[in-house]
């Protein structure tokens, strides 16, 4: 017999390899692994590890059903099982280690994204306003609905006149992993407003696909009792909307939350908003909440969370999206790093939906970005749609608030930001 043969399926001993801790295959350097072989039978347990899928080596002390060890650099891990007359190995797994240094945040690093790369993009507002645009929250769907699968909201903010800040959709299509960048309004925008100026302002949309129905978070401060609202309304085509129907107030939150991110986790709903006691403290927030409930149709959000950063550095949060992949939580943000006084766009990672980690290579950073929104398509590439305000770089605007679109594959991304 063979000495050494390639695990497949074996009538006397079966192998399955499986990633508990780090079923992403995504995990921080440092940071404790944990690989399990389900089905193990008989024999001597080796586990090793490589870079190359070539030359392997022993990882010290190793030798049990469970792999645990700290990991440092990316590579790939496997389990070799020596019986009385044979060698089996099970498949490998790859693992990315993340290297947040944080001595990088004291830095001016070179954006990930150039300022010549990004397609600007025609989001037309409604009638009577004019051209200006910001807030953007995207959302792909792997299947189309209502004939697209992509779908837009965003708040016109004209020279800064929250008169017009009101939530606006639109759709538009993403094939052969392009994204049609002349998106379509919905026949009446604005899907909700401020009839008149005194009454307050509307703010910070941000769209969500659940099952059939698309959901549009706004957030609405009325003069009248000088509270921030959070409203919800829905459609079944994209085209009608309901009346705003009312989530939660600052009675709850105790402050405003600025740019909620709506995710659906557990079967639970959550918000997730940047958050402080010091709402003016220099426009800084220095944490934000986390809000839960079982329901948007009969909402009882609470909340469950006020964290902070797990590392930062020293960039401050101000507007941010979030977005799933692979069983993590990532978050898109315009932050404002202190070391170096400039607002940039980032890119975080959770691990526990609650921890975020802010890597300090910049996404993007060559003109004043306001809040970014992104998704991952089925092949793993990320596309990164940011808001600009300059007024001396003006395409489709009148006053610079352009909508802009990035991407490359995410695997690339997170070793740029890595490197």
């Amino acid at each position: 017999m063979n000495p050494t043969k390639q695990f497949f399926l074996l009538s006397f001993l079966f192998l399955l390899l499986v990633l508990k801790t780090s079923s992403q295959n995504i995990e921080l350097a440092g940071c404790p692994i944990e690989i399990t072989l389900n089905g193990y039978k008989a024999g001597q347990i080796q586990w090793q590890s490589s870079e190359d899928k070539t030359n392997w080596a022993d990882i010290i002390n190793q030798t049990t059903p469970k792999l645990n060890c700290i990991i440092n650099n990316s590579g790939y891990f496997r389990a070799k099982i020596t019986t009385c007359d044979s060698i089996y190995y099970s498949g490998n797994n790859y693992i990315m280690s993340l290297k947040i240094n944080d001595e990088l945040y004291k830095k001016n690093l070179d954006p990930t994204f150039k300022l010549n790369e990004i397609v600007w993009c025609n989001v037309p507002v409604p009638k009577d306003y004019k051209q200006s645009q910001t807030h953007p929250s995207i959302i792909y769907c792997d299947k189309n609905w209502n004939g697209y699968n992509i779908w837009l909201a965003t708040s016109p903010y004209p020279s800064t006149d929250s008169y017009f800040e009101n939530p606006c959709i639109y759709y538009s299509n993403y094939s052969d992993h392009k994204l049609n960048t002349n998106f379509n309004p919905i026949r009446n925008n604005p899907i909700d407003k401020i009839n008149i100026r005194s009454e307050g302002f509307n703010a910070d949309p941000e769209i969500f696909l659940d099952d059939s129905i698309l959901f549009c978070i706004g957030k609405k401060f009325l003069i009248s009792d000088k509270k921030y609202h959070y409203f919800l309304q829905k459609s079944e085509n994209g085209q009608e909307w309901t009346k705003p129907k009312e989530l939660f107030n600052s009675d709850l939150t105790g402050c405003e939350i600025v740019s909620p991110s709506l995710i659906k986790y557990k079967n639970k709903y959550r918000i997730y908003g940047a958050y402080s006691n010091a709402l003016k403290d220099n426009g800084v927030f220095k944490n934000f909440v986390i809000l839960e409930s079982n329901s948007l149709e009969n909402p009882d959000f609470k909340i469950i969370s006020k964290p902070t950063f797990a590392k930062k550095g020293n960039i401050e949060l101000w507007h941010f999206d979030l977005f799933e992949y692979n069983n993590l939580l990532y978050m898109v943000l315009c932050g404002k790093n202190t070391s170096l006084n400039y607002l940039s766009t980032y890119l975080a990672i959770s691990f526990d939906y609650e921890n975020f980690y802010i890597f300090p290579k910049p996404l993007f950073n060559e003109i004043y970005s306001y809040r970014p929104t992104a998704f991952i398509d089925d092949i793993g590439r990320f596309n990164l749609i940011i808001s600009t305000m300059d007024l001396k770089h003006r395409i489709y605007s009148f006053d610079g608030n352009e909508i802009g679109f990035l991407s490359m594959p995410f695997t690339s991304l997170l070793e740029l930001l890595t490197e």
